[in-house]
């Protein structure tokens, strides 16, 4: 896209094409890696991860951190 680190839900719709409640749904099934900090209520989506993910590399593993969670595709064991 435009070389940014993360994309927001918009730019995460735009990316594959679908809506916004889509995302959502996406984001509420752990379906798709994000970030959702603590204490915000915006989601995050890393390029890296997502670009991964296109791929069908690997699971998605779900992490609580600081108040927040983290859905990221799986290391490798």
């Amino acid at each position: 896209m435009s070389g940014r680190q993360y994309l927001g839900v918009a730019e995460v719709a735009a990316r594959y094409g679908v809506s916004k409640a889509t995302v959502y749904e996406w984001k509420r099934l752990d379906a798709i890696p994000y970030r959702k900090l603590g204490g915000r209520k915006q989601l995050l989506f890393l390029v890296s991860d997502l670009d991964l993910f296109d791929d069908g590399c690997c699971e998605l593993e779900r992490k609580r951190v600081k108040g927040g969670w983290i859905v990221r595709p799986k290391p490798a064991a």
